[in-house]
Formats: C-alpha cells, sequence, structure tokens
C-alpha cells in the first residue's frame, strides 16, 4: 500500500486525529502537523472535522550553483563592538555537515554543535515521523576524540558545509582569513536525507526542532534555509509558507531564505487570457530531461480549458476546466493534469501539468501549452518551469518574464528573503530571483554577497560558492551579530523577527539612480554597521523621549 506525508492544518487534539484514522504522524505545533496515510484515504482525511485544510509535500532543490566586507559586517567585528555572535543559536536545515572542519570547533578542539538531528540515521526518534536521531555536543565530541561511534561527519554534497560556514565559521583553517560572519555562534543543524528528494515537510520539522531546542536554552536563533521550489503559487498562501510565518513568532526567532537562482532562468511566464480567445506559451525543453512540470496559477473565477502540444504535433486534445485530473499517455509519454480548487487562504487556482516518461528522455524542443478562455473576469495567470537545479539551462519559456522569480520558501512574508549580487562589481546577480511574493509586498529584503564565496569545503579545506544560497547564511551570520548586540548585550532586548528586519531595511545601501523597494534589490545592500547605528539612534531616542516625558517637558 502507497504512503504520503500529508500536511495538514487542524484544530483540536492532533493525537485523537491520528487515532481516528490509526495514522502515524507528528505534531508541528501552532495547529499544524504531518500524516502518514494511504493515498486512497486522503480524501476522508480531508473530510474530518478536525482538518481546517491540507497540502501534499512538494520538493525542493538547493539554491547553490569577500562577504563580510561586502556586509559592513568587518566593521561591528572590531574593537568598538566586538561582534562575534556569541549566545546565539545559528540553526541550518542542510544536505549534512563535516563537523570535524577546523572551523566548526573552538580553541580546545571542541565542537561548536550543540546538537545534530540527522533524519538519515536508522534510529528512532520518540515522536519524529521519520527515522533519525538527535546527536548533542557530547555525542559529536566522543567521535572527534576517538573517531569512532556515531554521528560521523557526513556531508555528501558539501552544502551544509559550506552553508555552515558563510554562517558562522571562525576560519580556523584558514588563520581566520576565511571566516564567517559569527565566528562564535552556536550551531544546531538538521541533516536532510540524502537518498530521497527533500520536501517541504522536512523542512518544517528542522524548523520546529531548532525552535524548541532554542526555546528550552532561551537563547535567540536565526535558521537559515537554503533550499527552493517553483512549485507553488510564490503568494505565501501554502501551508508551508503560512507554517514559516506562524513558527517566525514563537521565541526570539529570526528566519533567513536564499531568494533562489531563478532571475535569469527563464522559467516564469506571466500572460493573460480573454473570453472567446486563446493564448499561446511555448517554452524550449533541453534534452536529456526525464520529466518536466508546469505549475500555473490563474484567477479561480476564470473558466478555462487547455491543451498541451508536444513538439511532433502531438496533443493532450482540449481539457474542460470542469475536469479535475487528466490522464493520457502521448507517444510513450505519460501526461497528467490536475486542476485544483482554491484554499481557504488564496482565491487563485493551480493547474499543474507533468509530463515523464522515466525509462527514455523526454522530446526535446519547442513545447506548447494552449489557453482557451471560455468565460473569463480577470484574465492573468503565472506559470512557473522547474527549478534550474532540476530543468537546467537550456529549459526555458519563450518570452518569459523576469519577475516573480523567488522561490518558495523565500516568499513567506516573516521570512527574511535574501538576494545576491557580486560584492567585487557591485552588480547584482544575474540569477539572483526577483519580483514579490503578492503584487503589492516586494521580495527579496535585501541582497547579501553571492558571487565567488570563499566557505569551507566538506573534507577540509575551502572552495569558492556562487548563489542566494551563500548569500542567504551571510544574511543570517549578520542577523546573528544584531541579535547579540540587541538581546544578549540588552541594547535591544526585542531585536528579533519583524523588528531586524525593518532595522535590516533601513540600514541598507541603497543607489541613488535605483527605485526602492526594488524587484532585484529589495530594500538595498545589506549594511549591519548602518542597521546597528540606525537602532543604536532610536534606542538612544527613545530613552532620551521616556525621561523628558518624565519631567513633564511636554505638558
Amino acid at each position: 500500500m502507497d504512503y504520503i506525508d500529508v500536511i495538514v492544518k487542524y484544530n483540536g487534539s492532533f493525537s485523537e486525529l491520528l487515532n481516528r484514522f490509526s495514522a502515524r504522524g507528528e505534531d508541528l505545533s501552532l495547529g499544524f502537523g504531518i500524516i502518514v496515510i494511504p493515498y486512497g484515504r486522503i480524501a476522508d482525511l480531508a473530510r474530518d472535522e478536525q482538518v481546517e485544510y491540507l497540502e501534499l509535500p512538494r520538493n525542493l532543490e538547493l539554491m547553490l550553483s569577500s562577504a563580510s566586507e561586502g556586509s559592513c559586517i568587518e566593521e561591528v567585528r572590531g574593537e568598538d563592538l566586538n561582534l562575534t555572535g556569541r549566545g546565539v543559536i545559528l540553526g541550518i536545515i542542510d544536505s549534512g555537515f563535516d563537523f570535524s572542519h577546523g572551523d566548526f570547533l573552538n580553541d580546545e578542539g571542541k565542537t561548536r554543535f550543540l546538537y545534530i538531528w540527522d533524519l538519515s540515521s536508522g534510529e528512532a526518534v520518540s515522536g519524529a515521523l521519520y527515522r533519525g536521531k538527535v546527536y548533542d555536543s557530547e555525542d559529536i565530541n566522543r567521535y572527534l576524540k576517538t573517531g569512532e561511534g556515531e554521528p560521523k561527519p557526513y556531508d555528501p554534497l558539501g552544502h551544509g558545509t559550506a552553508i555552515a560556514g558563510a554562517m558562522g565559521g571562525n576560519g580556523r583553517e584558514s588563520g581566520g582569513r576565511y571566516s564567517g560572519a559569527a565566528p562564535e555562534g552556536s550551531f544546531i543543524g538538521v541533516k536532510l536525507k540524502s537518498n530521497k528528494p527533500v520536501v517541504t515537510v522536512d523542512i518544517m520539522r528542522g524548523l520546529k526542532f531548532i525552535a524548541e531546542k532554542a526555546a528550552e536554552m532561551n537563547m535567540p536563533t536565526v535558521i537559515n534555509i537554503s533550499y527552493g521550489t517553483n512549485n507553488g503559487s510564490h503568494r505565501g498562501s501554502s501551508l508551508f509558507e503560512q507554517y514559516i510565518d506562524r513558527i517566525s513568532e514563537t521565541g526570539r526567532l529570526v528566519i533567513t531564505a536564499a531568494a533562489g537562482n531563478e532571475g535569469s532562468s527563464g522559467h516564469h511566464f506571466r500572460g493573460r487570457v480573454k473570453t472567446g480567445e486563446a493564448s499561446e506559451v511555448k517554452f524550449n525543453l533541453a534534452s536529456e530531461l526525464g520529466f518536466v512540470y508546469l505549475s500555473l496559477w490563474k484567477d479561480f473565477a476564470d473558466k478555462v480549458s487547455f491543451e498541451l502540444v508536444l513538439p511532433n504535433g502531438s496533443s493532450t486534445g482540449v481539457i474542460g476546466y470542469e475536469q479535475t485530473v487528466f490522464k493520457q499517455v502521448i507517444e510513450g509519454v505519460n501526461v497528467s493534469i490536475d486542476i485544483g480548487r482554491p484554499s481557504p487562504y488564496s482565491c487563485r487556482q493551480e493547474v499543474f501539468f507533468f509530463a515523464g516518461d522515466f525509462v527514455n528522455t523526454l522530446p526535446s524542443g519547442e513545447w506548447t501549452l494552449k489557453l482557451y478562455g471560455n468565460d473569463v473576469v480577470d484574465g492573468d495567470y503565472d506559470i512557473w518551469l522547474p527549478v534550474s537545479e532540476l530543468a537546467g539551462s537550456d529549459t526555458f519559456f519563450i518570452g518569459s518574464d523576469g519577475d516573480f522569480t523567488i522561490t518558495l520558501p523565500a516568499t513567506a512574508e516573516r521570512a527574511l528573503s535574501v538576494g545576491g549580487y557580486n560584492s567585487e562589481t557591485g552588480e547584482i546577480a544575474d540569477l539572483s530571483g526577483a519580483g514579490y511574493n503578492t503584487d503589492d509586498v516586494v521580495k527579496p529584503d535585501i541582497a547579501a554577497p553571492a558571487a565567488g564565496i570563499i566557505a569551507p569545503r566538506a573534507g577540509g579545506g575551502y572552495d569558492s560558492f556562487t548563489g542566494t544560497s551563500i548569500a542567504s547564511p551571510i544574511a543570517a551570520g549578520a542577523a546573528a551579530l544584531m541579535m547579540e548586540w540587541g538581546i544578549i548585550r540588552e541594547n535591544d532586548v526585542f531585536m528579533y523577527g519583524q523588528r531586524l528586519k525593518a532595522f535590516f531595511r533601513l540600514g541598507a545601501l541603497r543607489a541613488e539612480n535605483r527605485a526602492y523597494p526594488n524587484p532585484k534589490w529589495g530594500y538595498g545592500r545589506l549594511c549591519l554597521k548602518n542597521s546597528i547605528e540606525n537602532a543604536l539612534y532610536y534606542k538612544n531616542y527613545n530613552v532620551d523621549l521616556y525621561f523628558t516625558t518624565l519631567r513633564g517637558e511636554h505638558y
């Protein structure tokens, strides 16, 4: 029997919901949970009185394709402030960690990791849906001393090690030359499964784990997410994005997310269809692809039919708007189309097209999606292809739109969404995701260095990394320094969440000839020094105003 992880937003008792379906699951708190259930029972779950809404998980991909100077970080690590991130947790959800790398050891040779939750481990964790094991600093130090036991310093992709280094590596293997933003922060890592696709529920579990550990230790925390997907509305309405917003409001947290590398990929198309007319969308499919998807979002009030045409002219035929599921084999290609319904959180409707062979590659060349306006009220629609890490650079829309190229979950409203620029040229990286998460909210929030960043390499030494994956942890490390200044040193004990984001926006460097907020740059280039100076000004201003009021000078 095939099972699937389903994200649910629920009310009442989660354990009662599980018992009613004789199911396994994990309570993510805040009214969100994950239930493992047979495919055939999804409809029953959706009808349950405790379930407010449910969502199937979506696959995520890595967003990785001198940083501290470019973000005004060196200035606050000098003698005047000497900020290092001490007392702040650096949370990372990623591919793994080479915790034996010198950058993650203190002067005594002991680990800077407080915990690592290895979701790929074969041992069960009480209450967790997936198998895995939690290791604390004693477990890690025992391995560092003896070279035996668990956990092992394993990062098959090297991604998590680089992200941790950019966020808070101390540069010990380079004599301090290649240190990260917060070199004395304390790490909590969640190692994702390396033999299966990373899905949204993995990130949600990781967020809950780190947030709970931070609450237990009563430490301010910044969590970085350098994974992304194009599979979603990009408007903050999914349960995945909502969970990020909700958990951001718990404890003293900041969540940073990479804006993605889709800015110049040609993977977004914006069009318009009218009643009685047809709208054609052409896209080129690279050779050697085993599958492709199109995620189309439109207003539910628009009644639109569809037709998918392969390069040789073979067609699905016209698929009416009243259908919900279409499946057909065309020239050996499995084609499925799911025509969705609006959720309680959005009036928009997803139409999901999937084509795959899995044995042979898909026909390369020009494919066409046709939209027929049966009865159209609004008419605007957006379509996304898979991210570049899946589809490559030779798969693209002809006549693509560069806006709305931020990947999920950087589209979540309360995430600090980070774009990338080249600190040597001062130009935005062409690959950096751009646009909005809704029609009136600009994303990214700020931009950080993203080109040629030197960071720790799994197995030892350093390497050069490019992409918004590496920009996001730089911003996360800067956030840790800001939290140290505000919370640990009691200059501003509320320096977290949206308050910290606001000061990052205020202190960002902006070019005189560019309008802000900007779809590529957000509010400008991250400048931590400016942000702290602004926070200090408001701190002193508020104190002076308070005492002035007490003296009665305003009366």
